[in-house]
């Protein structure tokens, strides 16, 4: 195979990962902070909060980069 291509396909696949993982978490996220203001219990809220600001950085941060 040439390894041009071999790259590219690589890349492709890379970003067609990170774009399903960026996707993915804002879903989840916007899901749960939905269901937690729903709910309207502020301990809740502040929970969730705090969740999606990790799975930000863990997740959403990363794959926003690559």
């Amino acid at each position: 195979m040439i390894l041009g291509f071999d790259s590219y396909l690589w890349l492709k696949w890379l970003h067609v990962l990170s774009s399903t993982v960026l996707f993915g978490t804002g879903i989840g996220t916007a899901f749960q902070m939905w269901f937690a203001h729903r709910r309207g219990d502020v301990t809740a809220i502040a929970v969730v909060s705090r969740n999606v600001v990790l799975a930000d950085w863990l997740f959403t941060l990363p794959a926003g980069i690559v």
